[in-house]
Protein backbone atom coordinates (compact mmCIF):
# COMPACT_ATOMS: atom_id res chain seq x y z
CA UNK A 1 0.00 0.00 0.00
CA UNK A 2 2.84 2.40 0.85
CA UNK A 3 4.45 1.58 -2.52
CA UNK A 4 1.26 2.41 -4.40
CA UNK A 5 0.87 5.70 -2.50
CA UNK A 6 4.50 6.61 -3.24
CA UNK A 7 4.09 5.83 -6.96
CA UNK A 8 0.93 7.95 -7.15
CA UNK A 9 2.64 10.81 -5.32
CA UNK A 10 5.61 10.74 -7.72
CA UNK A 11 3.26 10.55 -10.72
CA UNK A 12 1.26 13.57 -9.58
CA UNK A 13 4.48 15.50 -8.92
CA UNK A 14 5.61 15.05 -12.53
CA UNK A 15 2.21 15.34 -14.21
CA UNK A 16 1.20 18.67 -12.61
CA UNK A 17 4.16 20.71 -13.96
CA UNK A 18 3.79 19.10 -17.37
CA UNK A 19 0.11 20.03 -17.52
CA UNK A 20 0.91 23.53 -16.31
CA UNK A 21 3.47 23.95 -19.11
CA UNK A 22 0.99 22.54 -21.63
CA UNK A 23 -1.57 25.16 -20.64
CA UNK A 24 0.97 27.96 -21.05
CA UNK A 25 2.06 26.78 -24.49
CA UNK A 26 -1.56 26.55 -25.63
CA UNK A 27 -2.24 30.22 -24.90
CA UNK A 28 -3.34 31.98 -28.04
CA UNK A 29 -3.64 35.43 -29.51
CA UNK A 30 -7.00 35.51 -31.28
CA UNK A 31 -7.54 38.10 -33.98
CA UNK A 32 -10.81 38.77 -35.73
CA UNK A 33 -12.36 41.49 -37.79
CA UNK A 34 -13.95 42.68 -40.99
CA UNK A 35 -12.61 43.66 -44.38
CA UNK A 36 -14.25 46.92 -45.38
CA UNK A 37 -14.30 49.39 -48.22
CA UNK A 38 -15.83 52.09 -46.04
CA UNK A 39 -17.10 52.35 -42.47
CA UNK A 40 -20.36 50.63 -43.45
CA UNK A 41 -19.60 48.55 -46.55
CA UNK A 42 -17.97 45.15 -45.90
CA UNK A 43 -16.14 43.20 -48.61
CA UNK A 44 -16.86 39.49 -48.95
CA UNK A 45 -14.64 36.82 -50.50
CA UNK A 46 -11.37 38.58 -49.70
CA UNK A 47 -8.51 36.06 -49.91
CA UNK A 48 -6.58 35.99 -46.64
CA UNK A 49 -3.22 34.22 -46.46
CA UNK A 50 -1.74 33.43 -43.05
CA UNK A 51 2.01 32.81 -43.01
CA UNK A 52 3.92 31.54 -39.98
CA UNK A 53 7.69 32.05 -40.01
CA UNK A 54 7.51 32.74 -43.80
CA UNK A 55 5.58 29.53 -44.68
CA UNK A 56 1.95 29.57 -45.82
CA UNK A 57 -0.08 28.06 -42.97
CA UNK A 58 -3.66 28.77 -44.00
CA UNK A 59 -5.66 30.33 -46.82
CA UNK A 60 -9.23 31.45 -46.15
CA UNK A 61 -11.81 33.87 -47.55
CA UNK A 62 -14.00 36.32 -45.70
CA UNK A 63 -17.64 35.36 -45.35
CA UNK A 64 -20.60 37.28 -46.81
CA UNK A 65 -20.27 39.91 -44.08
CA UNK A 66 -16.52 40.35 -44.66
CA UNK A 67 -15.66 38.60 -41.37
CA UNK A 68 -12.56 36.52 -40.61
CA UNK A 69 -10.75 35.16 -37.56
CA UNK A 70 -7.48 33.41 -36.73
CA UNK A 71 -6.08 31.75 -33.64
CA UNK A 72 -2.34 32.53 -33.45
CA UNK A 73 -0.01 30.58 -31.19
CA UNK A 74 2.72 32.19 -29.14
CA UNK A 75 6.40 32.47 -30.08
CA UNK A 76 5.98 32.81 -33.84
CA UNK A 77 6.20 35.49 -36.49
CA UNK A 78 3.03 35.78 -38.57
CA UNK A 79 2.16 37.68 -41.72
CA UNK A 80 -1.43 38.14 -42.83
CA UNK A 81 -2.10 39.17 -46.44
CA UNK A 82 -5.46 40.54 -47.58
CA UNK A 83 -6.00 40.17 -51.36
CA UNK A 84 -8.97 40.84 -53.65
CA UNK A 85 -8.99 41.62 -57.35
CA UNK A 86 -9.88 45.27 -57.93
CA UNK A 87 -8.55 46.35 -54.53
CA UNK A 88 -5.14 47.29 -53.10
CA UNK A 89 -3.64 44.33 -51.25
CA UNK A 90 -2.44 44.82 -47.68
CA UNK A 91 -0.41 42.86 -45.14
CA UNK A 92 0.11 42.99 -41.38
CA UNK A 93 3.04 41.51 -39.45
CA UNK A 94 2.40 39.98 -36.02
CA UNK A 95 5.13 38.94 -33.58
CA UNK A 96 3.71 36.66 -30.85
CA UNK A 97 6.93 36.19 -28.87
CA UNK A 98 6.39 36.67 -25.13
CA UNK A 99 8.72 36.19 -22.14
CA UNK A 100 7.67 33.44 -19.73
CA UNK A 101 7.20 36.04 -16.97
CA UNK A 102 4.33 37.58 -18.93
CA UNK A 103 2.46 34.27 -19.15
CA UNK A 104 1.47 34.13 -15.49
CA UNK A 105 -2.27 34.28 -14.83
CA UNK A 106 -3.11 34.81 -18.50
CA UNK A 107 -5.87 33.06 -20.37
CA UNK A 108 -4.81 34.38 -23.77
CA UNK A 109 -5.31 37.59 -25.70
CA UNK A 110 -7.62 38.83 -28.43
CA UNK A 111 -7.65 41.86 -30.70
CA UNK A 112 -10.18 43.19 -33.21
CA UNK A 113 -8.44 43.87 -36.50
CA UNK A 114 -10.61 45.59 -39.12
CA UNK A 115 -8.86 46.27 -42.41
CA UNK A 116 -9.95 48.81 -45.01
CA UNK A 117 -9.19 48.13 -48.67
CA UNK A 118 -9.24 50.75 -51.42
CA UNK A 119 -10.30 50.06 -54.98
CA UNK A 120 -7.40 49.82 -57.40
CA UNK A 121 -6.74 48.98 -61.04
CA UNK A 122 -3.20 47.73 -60.40
CA UNK A 123 -2.01 44.17 -60.91
CA UNK A 124 -2.69 41.86 -57.96
CA UNK A 125 0.82 40.33 -58.27
CA UNK A 126 2.43 43.54 -56.99
CA UNK A 127 4.58 43.12 -53.86
CA UNK A 128 2.50 43.43 -50.71
CA UNK A 129 4.23 45.62 -48.15
CA UNK A 130 3.06 45.48 -44.52
CA UNK A 131 0.99 48.45 -43.38
CA UNK A 132 1.42 47.67 -39.66
CA UNK A 133 3.23 45.55 -37.11
CA UNK A 134 1.72 44.11 -33.95
CA UNK A 135 3.76 42.85 -31.00
CA UNK A 136 3.45 42.23 -27.26
CA UNK A 137 3.72 45.52 -25.35
CA UNK A 138 5.54 44.77 -22.08
CA UNK A 139 4.46 48.04 -20.44
CA UNK A 140 0.78 47.47 -21.13
CA UNK A 141 0.74 43.67 -20.84
CA UNK A 142 -1.10 43.01 -24.10
CA UNK A 143 -0.64 42.97 -27.86
CA UNK A 144 -0.54 46.39 -29.51
CA UNK A 145 0.57 48.17 -32.67
CA UNK A 146 4.28 48.93 -33.04
CA UNK A 147 4.03 52.71 -33.28
CA UNK A 148 7.68 53.00 -34.32
CA UNK A 149 7.09 51.02 -37.50
CA UNK A 150 7.66 53.54 -40.29
CA UNK A 151 5.09 52.14 -42.74
CA UNK A 152 2.03 52.50 -40.51
CA UNK A 153 -0.85 53.54 -42.73
CA UNK A 154 -2.85 56.16 -40.84
CA UNK A 155 -5.85 56.09 -43.17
Amino acid sequence: MKKLYFILLIGITFVEPAMSQENKSSLTFDIYGYLKESKKECINEVEINLFVNDSLLKKVSTNKKGYYEFKLYLNNNYKIEYIKTGYESKAILINTYINKENLENESGWEMPLNVYLKKSNENKNKEILPIAKIHFNLLRGYFDYDLNYNNVNKE
